[in-house]
């Protein structure tokens, strides 16, 4: 094929092919050959544009997310290729122990019939060295919550029927979580940006609100159990009633174990670790998306 492509004068493909094509093709064409694999890898304005396009949010508090991937090896390229697949459920063996973490950036984006709805980047110190001691048992009984809240200069209307619109949510929304790790310099989606839809929408009457809850699992072999849930409740309102303000209000994230029981801090932030970290990613696909 680059034989081929020879042919064409030497602007062509890097400015004028590869900006149409989709990340997820980008990073299979990578693999085609090694001219194609230094055209895409050495054009790093690209997969940023392309990221940027997939997670709003890595621009948002001034872009610190954006600064953080450009120091990973292989930057934009290597960042998409770590956050866009889905981490596989499965693992043969259990996974080596994670290495000191010092920083996790929650970059999360709610899309409303795949328009940007609303974005936070959150960044959270944790530490996952040892077990909590006992002068640390306040870190240890402290459950895994994360939430995020549209007020402010951060609120974006959309027109919402209030007739139907559970259906209409449930058809329509879509939630995206990404955790990059700064130490380790690695990446992984707890929620898929392409896939995760609600298993769930709950309208409330007193007051008028909505909650949109999304699921989805991750594997925690040889740590706690083999499998957790994160649960992210998302609660929408109709600010003053009007059907063309309607708004995020908060995003509410919490894990479980298997048996309904919310985790800790500690073995929360221990699991997001080592399956970010460790966690097998899947072939990208057509069929993922």
């Amino acid at each position: 094929m680059m034989q081929w492509l020879d042919y064409l004068d030497a602007d062509i493909v890097p400015f004028h092919i590869l900006p149409r094509l989709d990340g997820e093709t980008l990073i299979v064409l990578s693999c085609v050959s090694t001219e194609f694999r230094n055209l895409i890898i050495n054009n790093q304005d690209l997969m940023r544009k392309i990221c940027i396009s997939i997670w709003p949010s890595l621009l948002y508090r001034d872009g610190i997310a954006c600064r953080i991937i450009s120091r990973f090896p292989g930057s934009y390229c290597s960042f998409f290729s770590q956050a866009f697949p889905s981490i596989d459920y499965y693992h043969p063996f259990p996974p080596p122990p994670p290495r000191p973490v010092t920083t996790f950036v929650y970059a999360i984006d709610v899309f409303l019939q795949g328009r940007p709805f609303y974005r936070d980047l959150t960044m959270e110190q944790v530490d996952t060295t040892e077990y909590p001691s006992a002068r640390k048992y306040d870190h240890l009984r402290k459950t895994f919550e994360l939430q995020w809240y549209g007020w402010g200069d951060r609120k974006k209307f959309f027109h919402v029927k209030k007739e139907g619109c559970e259906e209409y949510l449930k058809q329509n929304m879509s939630f995206s979580c990404v955790v990059v790790e700064t130490k380790t310099k690695c990446a992984g989606s707890l929620f898929h940006p392409s896939t995760c839809k609600p298993v769930s929408v709950l309208k409330e009457t007193s007051p008028i609100a909505i909650d949109v809850v999304f699921k989805t699992f991750i594997p925690a072999p040889g740590l706690y159990m083999e499998m957790v849930k994160c649960e992210v409740k998302i609660t929408c309102h109709w600010e003053d009633g009007k059907e063309d303000r309607f708004y995020m209000d908060t995003i509410h994230f919490t894990m479980d174990d298997m048996y309904g029981k919310q985790l800790t801090w500690w073995y929360g932030s221990l699991i997001i670790s080592n399956v970010i970290e460790n966690g097998v990613r899947r072939k990208i696909n057509k069929k993922q998306t």
